[in-house]
């Protein structure tokens, strides 16, 4: 977790690290205190601790160098970025973390319009777990490819939208947007000239004459 965390950058927690490891190891995301005491998987996860540690590593440097997200402010759900490292551990990716290029591209994709469309926003249990099982099926189908396309129309069904495209009131999630178009903050500067205040922007009322 104070890996995770890079001096405080972030706010994981040794909840995310459980959570995380029930989805990749098949317990399901659902926190239930029995699962702890499940030998079999406490045996896996005493044996594939390292490999998730590894994840978990990459996928922290690929935040700051690929998706730009340098600080917890700009990363609106930690949840979501169980489902990439469930991806690298059933592609067995997880030593080097995405690769340049598409991969890269693509779950970059996916980690935004998840933020975008709230994904997660509720039944992130249920969400964890449909995500689990698409990433298995996709793993099976197409190794080592990243499914986004199956992602893209599963966020479709379930955020109800017409379709899997970036939307205007998407905007509305100012910080991430400019954070995205900045290439990556990794703090605000004290200074003034630059901000993420919204009516700098999108002003609520217009000057009067």
């Amino acid at each position: 977790v104070e890996e995770l965390n890079n001096g405080g950058r972030f706010d994981f927690n040794t909840d995310f690290v459980i959570k995380t490891a029930f989805v990749v190891f098949d317990k399901r995301a659902k926190y239930e205190f029995e699962k702890l005491r499940d030998t079999t998987f406490l045996e896996k996860l005493e044996t594939r601790f390292p490999d998730l540690e590894t994840a978990v590593t990459c996928l922290r440097d690929w935040l700051d160098s690929k998706a730009m997200i340098r600080t917890g402010r700009f990363l609106p759900s930690q949840l979501a970025l169980i489902p990439i490292i469930d991806y690298l551990l059933l592609n067995k990716k997880y030593k080097y973390g995405p690769a340049d290029g598409s991969e890269s591209q693509a779950i970059r994709q996916y980690l935004y319009m998840a933020f975008f469309t709230n994904l997660l926003a509720y039944g992130a249990d249920s969400v964890l777990d449909q995500i689990h099982d698409i990433l298995i099926t996709a793993s099976k189908q197409q190794p080592g490819v990243f499914p986004i396309q199956q992602l893209g129309e599963y966020m479709v069904r379930r955020r109800k939208l017409d379709a899997y495209q970036f939307r205007n009131d998407y905007l509305g999630n100012l910080g991430l947007v400019l954070n995205i178009i900045s290439n990556g903050v990794s703090e605000l500067p004290k200074k003034r000239g630059w901000s993420l205040e919204n009516d700098h922007i999108f002003p609520k009322a217009e000057l009067g004459r």
